[in-house]
């Protein structure tokens, strides 16, 4: 009986480690979209910067936040395509 209960604890710890360590891969997934939201609002508003006032220093700083978003864009395709996805009922895939 202490056998079966050690059994079930065991099992139950390790389930929880599972969803510890899924629950920190999707809180860190949110975090880097809401980065990726707020430097968007930024070169939209950078880009409307530009085409209202067509100055050399809008357009150096549309293109440089551009370049930032085209980065963390790559980088998040990257992620994803290496497999590194995690399921909520099991490991890899969804």
């Amino acid at each position: 009986m202490n056998e079966t209960k050690n059994t079930k604890n065991d099992d139950f710890e390790q389930k929880m480690r599972n969803f510890e360590q899924k629950n920190a891969f999707l809180t860190q997934k949110v975090e880097k979209l809401e980065q990726i939201r707020n430097l968007a609002s930024e070169v939209r508003e950078a880009q409307k910067e530009y085409f209202r006032t067509r100055s050399t220093e809008a357009l150096k700083r549309s293109k440089a936040l551009e370049r930032r978003l085209d980065g963390m864009l790559a980088e998040g395709v990257s992620a994803d395509a290496s497999g590194a996805q995690m399921s909520m009922f099991g490991e890899g895939g969804v």
